[in-house]
């Protein structure tokens, strides 16, 4: 059964798409990108794909792929996501689905990418044989993490924890659920990966971004808004993984 914790309702689609895309989710999905090469045909999957960073910046940068599908369990991210006009002649799709079922033929993509999202699946390991399942033999799973928790989010964790609830101080952390490289290993080896391949990217994404933006968080079913200072925060790495399907 789908998780519906971090469904976002009213318009925090949008807000999350003005406020955290341009200056958080672009730049991480051009940092993973930086990593991560896609090939000339490739039928692409962006798992968790929220409003579609990923696979607006996949086919920017790759204009000669065959076909490129996003899907999400939150319809309205995915109805931000269809907004933009196409800017490439790649084929983009949009479909609802749970990453835990999803709703794809065996062997129907040759790459997997999935952006700060595993760690939000209630059953991350489900979820990666999944992707195992809808990848070509020798196809590639790409996906980042982050790795470290922020200082910005641990005093904040911390004050959610005495002055509202424990709820909202761990869906505070939620997305800093799989920081541990050995954590992450034992998931992609079990869900049966081979040529398992971790890489370490640091950037100052994070600190520019709560300088100049707000952040916008889900605590049980509402996201808030607050303003901060980047003098709050502190540099955080996040971690690109790749695997292949044997």
């Amino acid at each position: 059964m789908a998780d519906t914790r971090y469904q976002l309702e009213g318009n925090a689609p949008q807000l999350y798409e003005r406020e955290t895309v341009h200056t958080l989710a672009r730049p991480l999905a051009e940092l993973m990108f930086a990593h991560v090469a896609l090939q000339a045909g490739n039928r692409v999957l962006d798992a968790a794909c929220g409003t579609g960073i990923v696979t607006r910046v996949a086919v920017e940068r790759f204009d000669n792929l065959a076909h490129m599908m996003g899907v999400d369990l939150n319809p309205g991210m995915l109805d931000v996501a269809r907004a933009p006009a196409p800017i490439t002649g790649v084929p983009v799709e949009w479909r609802q689905g749970d990453v835990c079922a999803l709703p794809f033929p065996d062997e129907s993509f040759e790459v997997v990418l999935c952006q700060e999202g595993l760690q939000f699946i209630p059953d991350p390991l489900a979820a990666l044989r999944e992707i195992r399942r809808v990848l070509v033999p020798r196809g590639r799973l790409a996906f980042t993490v982050f790795s470290e928790i922020p200082a910005y989010y641990a005093v904040l964790a911390d004050a959610l924890a005495r002055h509202v609830s424990t709820e909202a101080a761990t869906s505070c952390l939620s997305q800093y659920t799989l920081r541990d490289a050995t954590i992450l290993r034992k998931l992609v080896d079990d869900a049966g990966f081979g040529g398992i391949a971790f890489g370490s990217a640091h950037d100052n994404i994070v600190n520019r971004h709560f300088n100049h933006r707000d952040l916008l968080f889900p605590t049980g079913e509402r996201c808030r808004s607050l303003r901060h200072s980047s003098r709050d925060v502190e540099p955080e790495s996040g971690r690109a993984h790749g695997v292949t399907a044997p």
